[in-house]
């Protein structure tokens, strides 16, 4: 059996699919930002003698913040690109979930080839189940740790945010907002 190569146009390049996944890493930190609270407010509570509105309101503020930051980023995002908007969203952990939510998947989308497009976009949602999965089993490990686990829980996300921040220095800015901005030579 003779192995068909498909035109260089047909595939997808190894480059395109590396930087969706750089981008895609916003989708991990997610995922583990979800799970990170839900495994260390049982710490939490006892640490800062919380009552259950506290934690809450603990609980439940970082995804206010995501609702801010998705409602802000699409703007920001046309104004001074994905990749920067992916860079900057890191530094708020409320306001990152939401921005990185809606840039990371459009980033994606708008760096992909159109017959390749769904296939890269599904890698953030992937992305995203994976942080939660990654985020309950570390923070199940940790929990055993005799004192301060919940410092931990919240210290392991530092990893995947460190390699979302490397990426974000060698991935491009996407072609739409280039020509948005009057980058016509790509």
């Amino acid at each position: 059996m003779t192995k068909t190569l498909m035109p260089q146009d047909r595939r997808t390049s190894s480059f395109v699919i590396l930087v969706a996944a750089g981008a895609a890493t916003a989708g991990l930190i997610y995922g583990y930002d979800v799970a990170v609270i839900n495994s260390a407010l049982v710490f939490l509570r006892s640490a800062f003698g919380l009552n259950a509105f506290e934690s809450e309101i603990l609980a439940s503020i970082a995804f206010w913040g995501c609702a801010l930051g998705a409602g802000v980023s699409g703007w920001a995002s046309d104004r001074f690109g994905r990749r920067s908007v992916l860079l900057v969203a890191r530094l708020a952990a409320g306001v990152a979930m939401g921005s990185a939510l809606l840039v990371a998947p459009l980033y994606i989308a708008e760096i992909s080839p159109a017959r390749a497009r769904g296939r890269l976009v599904t890698v953030n949602q992937l992305a995203t189940v994976s942080g939660i999965l990654v985020g309950f089993l570390c923070n199940f490990e940790i929990a055993s740790l005799p004192q301060n686990n919940w410092r931990w829980m919240f210290g392991a996300g530092a990893a995947p945010a460190l390699a979302l921040c490397v990426s974000l220095l060698w991935i491009p800015e996407s072609p739409r907002w280039l020509i948005q901005h009057g980058c016509e030579n790509l």
